[in-house]
């Protein structure tokens, strides 16, 4: 951050001498700022920050869909770049697995913004499989912080995180089908019932919370991706 401060500084002081004569540089200069403060900043929000966007990527994900099967290939690309920088948000907030899980799956969706932008995503099939992965790895991230807010017995913090576990998965499984959609809400069913209790101060007890994360547990383990998703390379017709 610091040195980021001097570059921006300096590059202040060429521009009132006159010796920028664009702003890409420095424009270059302040993202890169902006970027380390933010990640700082939301690694340290709070529950009423986020919960309102945790919905966010995959609704970029619909948005970025419907573009495409309207052929409007770039306005695609620029919605899976949005959902690409909410989970490197969250990848700020992750640790362990859940944060390889995050990077890993931003990786993907950075080199489908990339085809889709080079015309060579042929099929829908190509854009869910990178949206499934984006999905499954920030329910990884909300169930892993459920736990530790409930380890700092934050109860309602790891309601909230339980719930957009729950919704995470679903939002993951949907891109499966309807049958996998189906599937998942079951699994979650008891996820969803405690989280609203913990979030909204119900009564609840340990073993429900235990019987919920350990359903959730069940689902991610058996809908883990077993491998990095491809992108299709052949040109579209």
């Amino acid at each position: 951050m610091a040195t980021l401060a001097g570059q921006i500084d300096d590059a202040a002081a060429q521009l009132r001498a006159g010796r920028v004569t664009t702003t890409a540089e420095l424009g270059r200069v302040i993202g890169r700022a902006q970027r380390a403060d933010l990640d700082q900043r939301w690694a340290l929000t709070d529950v009423q920050t986020w919960v309102p966007l945790a919905q966010e990527p995959h609704r970029h994900f619909e948005a970025a869909l419907a573009d495409f099967t309207q052929q409007k290939y770039q306005a695609a690309a620029g919605e899976v770049r949005r959902a690409a920088a909410y989970l490197r948000l969250e990848a700020a907030r992750a640790h362990g697995d859940a944060r390889k899980a995050l990077d890993g799956a931003q990786a993907q969706l950075g080199r489908t913004a990339a085809a889709l932008d080079r015309g060579s995503v042929r099929t829908e099939a190509d854009l869910t499989a990178a949206f499934a992965r984006a999905d499954h790895a920030l329910a990884l991230s909300h169930r892993a912080r459920a736990a530790e807010s409930w380890g700092r017995k934050a109860y309602d913090e790891a309601g909230h995180e339980l719930r957009a576990a729950a919704q995470g998965v679903e939002n993951a499984a949907a891109w499966t089908g309807e049958q996998a959609r189906t599937a998942a809400a079951a699994s979650t069913a008891e996820a969803r019932s405690v989280a609203d209790r913990l979030a909204s101060g119900a009564q609840w007890t340990r073993a429900e919370f235990d019987k919920g994360m350990a359903a959730l547990h069940r689902t991610l383990a058996r809908t883990a991706p077993t491998q990095a998703v491809g992108t299709a390379t052949t040109t579209r017709p």
